[in-house]
């Protein structure tokens, strides 16, 4: 099974970037304990649905429109809608959980859409290497300045966790700016689009990742209001591994939904899906094999701290880990071709499995009853859109 330049490419980018990411959710629980570790979860959660709002004109709507119009105007209203929803649900959302963490909430998250913006541009001019790139710069200077933080200015506080966001997320924008500049500057195409256009679509897209993000994360809201932040810091510590698998399958996807944008012909579409969900399967499958069958001594040496159930969590998880890997390729064939509507049915599907099973198995399971509705919601949606994608055969 032949791995392209560019997906090779993107997996060990990737790859270094779960590696970096893993090493700096083990370090916040390790210095902050689970407590911290809970308290930043809770944070990085707002951040994210803040982020599934400010997409629906900053992410796939860019980079699908890129190929097809002048650049430009989707910058000018992309700009101005991630400026107003991170000001406005950062404000709200602060209000809300009215933690410390939360008080910084509109300027990452400004400074975060801003850089997803500039990423998808880059996606849509199929600049993967510079998109790697930027990527690859917020876990690492992240993960530098915490070290840096906790460990040569002996701080050990959620400031240093603050700090290496800014200056982490500052310098991803300041890198991709310029590598998007020199595209715009020199985008001369005389056709534009209207601003209802990039809002129908983006509104299509991201309503299904908008419902997936609460498939993904609102069990993160359950666990931290019913059981409390150091219940949440475990749980998220477990999630955290497991979907760090994840990075097999968006790696692969990103050379996939790139090629799909730049052709027409359906059948190569088809072809680049299979090749990427066959090659997704087997890389994920061997990852999770890894995973499952690391000793809970090997885990403990990583984690100084009492394992709780973190390793079942882990083990109950896998499968769902796996359908994800796999249905993400079949989704970004789907967006690829402007059918969005299947995606939002899937992610409807599995958020009303996961709530459903959520409600009637959290009172008498605790944490291993969030996580067992987690599983169904992750196989549910799974399953939904291989269907979907076998009847398009059909077709």
């Amino acid at each position: 099974m032949k791995i392209s330049k560019n997906i090779f490419q993107t997996l060990v980018v990737r790859g270094g970037v779960a590696v970096m990411n893993m090493a700096i959710v083990f370090l916040t629980l390790n210095v902050l304990g689970a407590d911290g570790r809970g308290k930043i979860s809770l944070f990085l959660t707002d951040i994210m649905l803040i982020s599934m709002v400010t997409s629906v004109l900053a992410n796939s709507t860019v980079s699908y429109h890129v190929p097809k119009t002048n650049i430009k105007p989707l910058v000018r209203t992309g700009l101005l809608w991630v400026l107003i929803i991170s000001l406005v649900m950062g404000v709200v959302l602060g209000f809300l959980h009215n933690e410390y963490l939360q008080k910084h909430l509109f300027p990452i998250s400004l400074l975060l859409g801003l850089i997803t913006m500039n990423q998808m541009i880059l996606i849509g001019k199929e600049k993967i290497k510079e998109y790697n790139i930027v990527f690859v710069l917020d876990p690492f200077f992240r993960l530098l300045v915490l070290l840096v933080g906790f460990y040569a200015f002996k701080t050990e506080s959620l400031t240093v966790f603050l700090i290496a966001l800014y200056i982490a997320l500052g310098l991803s924008l300041i890198v991709s700016t310029t590598f998007v500049f020199k595209i715009i500057y020199h985008d001369v195409r005389k056709i534009e689009i209207e601003s209802k256009e990039i809002f129908k679509y983006g509104i299509g897209t991201e309503l299904s990742s908008f419902i997936q993000f609460f498939n993904y994360r609102l069990l993160f809201y359950v666990v931290f209001y019913q059981l409390g932040s150091v219940e949440l810091g475990w749980f998220s510590v477990a999630v955290s591994v497991t979907e760090s698998l994840w990075i097999i399958s968006r790696s692969i996807t990103v050379n996939q939904y790139s090629k799909i944008l730049n052709t027409t012909d359906k059948l190569k579409q088809r072809i680049i899906t299979n090749k990427s969900a066959s090659l997704s399967f087997v890389l994920t499958l061997g990852a999770v094999l890894l995973l499952v069958v690391v000793p809970k001594d090997l885990l403990g040496l990583i984690i100084k701290k009492d394992l709780s159930n973190i390793q079942e969590i882990i083990w109950i998880l896998c499968p769902g880990v796996l359908m994800i890997a796999v249905s993400n390729v079949w989704g970004h064939y789907f967006s690829g071709r402007g059918k969005y509507q299947i995606n939002n049915l899937k992610s409807l599907v599995g958020f009303v499995l996961m709530i459903s099973a959520a409600y009637f198995l959290t009172p008498k399971y605790g944490i291993l009853g969030v996580v067992s509705a987690m599983l169904l919601g992750y196989l549910g949606s799974s399953l939904t859109l291989f269907g979907f994608y076998l009847a398009d055969k059909k077709h």
